[in-house]
Parts: C-alpha cells; structure tokens; sequence
C-alpha cells in the first residue's frame, strides 16, 4: 500500500493533538467523500470531516 506523504503528516499533526486522522477506504464515492476523519483519540467520538469530507491539507490546518 503506498502511503502519500501529506497523507503521513495529516495523520502525524493529528496525534500531536490527541486525535487520529482516518482516511476513507471506500472506492464508492457515493458513501462518502474520501478523504479523511478526525477522531478524538480518547473518546472514539468523530470531531470533524463527517462523511470523511477532510483532504490532508484541510486535516493540518485544523491541527494548527
């Protein structure tokens, strides 16, 4: 599986503020967007991209 060095940095500022950044897995573009996810590490709850509408770049500007 080749990983996208944005990809790795979203995933990455991500960690470094308590959340995980989940990217879609799905080829179906009609159940969602996909992109990414955040998700509060501690809660499991989704804090942003609902329907993984977040690109990498979107998920390390809400890290800042």
């Amino acid at each position: 599986m080749l990983i996208n060095k944005d990809d790795q940095r979203a995933r990455r500022m991500a960690r470094r503020v308590g959340l995980r950044a989940i990217k879609s897995r799905s080829k179906n573009p009609c159940e969602n967007c996909g992109g990414f996810m955040l998700i509060d590490a501690s809660s499991g709850y989704p804090i942003a991209g609902f329907n993984y509408g977040l690109s990498a770049d979107g998920v390390i500007d809400y890290c800042k």
